[in-house]
C-alpha cells in the first residue's frame, strides 16, 4: 500500500514539473526578456508554500490577499 502512496507522489511531482516547465516556455515566448519569466516564477513560489502551510479556503484568501499587496 505504501508503495502505491509513494509511486503516486512521485508521479504528481512529475507532472508538476511538466506544466511549470510548459507554463515558463509559454511566458517566455510572451515577454521580452527570460528574466521577466524567471522573476515571475520566483514571485509565485512562496505564494504555494504558504497556501500549502494554511488549509482551505482560509488559505486560499490569505494568499490571494497576499498576492494583490505584493502586485
Amino acid at each position: 500500500m505504501m508503495t502505491f502512496l509513494i509511486f503516486g507522489l512521485l508521479v504528481a511531482a512529475g507532472a508538476a514539473i511538466v506544466v511549470q516547465n510548459l507554463l515558463m516556455a509559454h511566458m517566455t515566448k510572451a515577454v521580452s526578456t527570460v528574466l521577466i519569466t524567471l522573476v515571475m516564477n520566483s514571485a509565485v513560489n512562496p505564494g504555494r508554500i504558504k497556501l500549502f502551510r494554511l488549509s482551505g479556503k482560509r488559505g486560499c484568501a490569505q494568499v490571494q490577499g497576499w498576492l494583490s499587496e505584493s502586485l
